[in-house]
């Protein structure tokens, strides 16, 4: 464990879930999650598009709107919680980045017209990453893993708390799914996160 100010970080094997916060604005993982995060982004600068269900207070997707903007990309974000959207948008416009950049939306992702527009954007040219964080992820994975184009990535937070193989198993296979970095995200440092590449067809 790493301690700053004489404070605990969340650095470690297994770090708690409070007290987490990027540019000061609260998020839902730990940092641990943080550095993963970017050495995937660096291991990938073909992602240039981010889907993310669930942002909170907008946190980690300030991370991600920016990661999507230093290489000209786009982001998409779904909170249903007014509340949280709100104070998300404004945590976000803070940035003082171009609208055109990012979509922040209050849309239930488990309706099939949002479901039609989520499809056609994940499968727009350019490298996806969907980041499953909202209510009910083994829903959001097993509906949105299947619109993956090959070299697409799809993760889900929580992963051994709210959601674990046995609840993807099925979509796995049939989307052709394999596990990605597990070495880093789930053995190494534990971010609670897992993520799966779409195989070539």
């Amino acid at each position: 464990m790493v301690t700053f100010h004489d404070e605990k970080i969340l650095v470690g094997k297994d770090p708690p879930f409070y007290n987490c916060a990027f540019l000061g604005v609260k998020m839902c993982q730990s940092f641990n999650a943080l550095a993963v995060l970017e050495h995937f982004f660096n291991k990938h600068p073909e992602i240039t598009r981010v889907l993310e269900i669930g942002m909170f207070t907008g946190g980690l997707s300030m991370y991600f709107i920016l990661r999507t903007s230093i290489v000209r990309g786009e982001y998409m974000g779904f909170e249903i919680m007014g509340e949280r959207r709100k104070e998300a948008v404004d945590n976000i416009d803070r940035l003082g980045l171009s609208k055109s950049n990012y979509t922040v939306l209050g849309d239930d992702v488990f309706d099939q017209d949002v479901l039609d527009g989520i499809r056609r954007w994940v499968q727009r040219d350019g490298g996806c990453l969907v980041f499953c964080d909202g209510g009910n992820k083994i829903r959001e994975f097993g509906l949105i893993a299947p619109y993956l184009k090959s070299g697409d990535f799809i993760m889900t937070h929580d992963w051994g708390k709210e959601i674990r193989d046995r609840d993807v198993a099925d979509t796995v296979a049939s989307a052709g799914l394999q596990e990605y970095m597990s070495e880093y995200f789930i053995d190494e440092l534990n971010s609670y996160i897992k993520c799966f590449i779409k195989g070539g067809n």
